[in-house]
């Protein structure tokens, strides 16, 4: 990893999206492609919270900073030298989301199929909600009643449904976190 206070070289950097595009396509029936996931991260000013399979119980940021180089830094805890090396790879879950004025978005969260129900989702969540004390708004199909018990159990509520949007017997499920308000 570049030594310039976590920016990704061009290598680490494609490595990383590839990552990212390859769990994606493990995860999600509508995965996003390397291109979509670059276009949230450099139109949306999206970011993405993930873990490695290889360092338990850290979650790390990924983001572009203010002269858009990508930058990948521990979320919650300090790492020894040698681990900060190994920021890019092993990626086992993420979660892109969306910043924004009034609310966050949360826009894709996957988990690798080996380590499902391990608590890596959850963490996630809770990871982005000590991140901001604004709301934070998702879609989910309403088919899929892990992701609704999850997201229920970390305090979303249901706002909204969108009839039929995934299927004829799949709508989109609108959930909210109300924060924690100003800060």
């Amino acid at each position: 990893m570049s030594s310039s206070a976590g920016r990704l070289n061009t290598a680490e950097r494609e490595s990383i999206l590839a990552e990212l595009a390859a769990l994606e396509r493990l995860c999600l029936p509508t995965a996003w492609s390397i291109k979509q996931i670059n276009a949230a991260l450099q139109i949306s000013r999206a970011a993405v919270l993930y873990t490695i399979d290889s360092i338990s119980d850290a979650i790390f940021d990924l983001r572009l900073d203010s002269d858009d180089h990508m930058v990948a830094r521990p979320c919650d805890m300090p790492l020894a030298p040698t681990q900060f090396d190994r920021l890019t790879s092993g990626l086992d879950a993420y979660l892109i989301y969306q910043p924004g004025t009034d609310f966050y978005e949360i826009l894709r969260l996957g988990v690798h199929p080996a380590v499902r129900r391990q608590g890596r989702a959850h963490s996630l969540l809770h990871a982005l909600l000590r991140l901001t004390s604004q709301r934070i708004l998702l879609e989910v199909s309403s088919e899929n009643a892990a992701a609704l018990a999850l997201y229920s159990r970390s305090g979303f509520t249901e706002i909204h449904r969108r009839q039929q949007y995934y299927g004829p017997h799949d709508e989109a499920v609108i959930m909210e976190h109300p924060g924690r308000g100003p800060a």
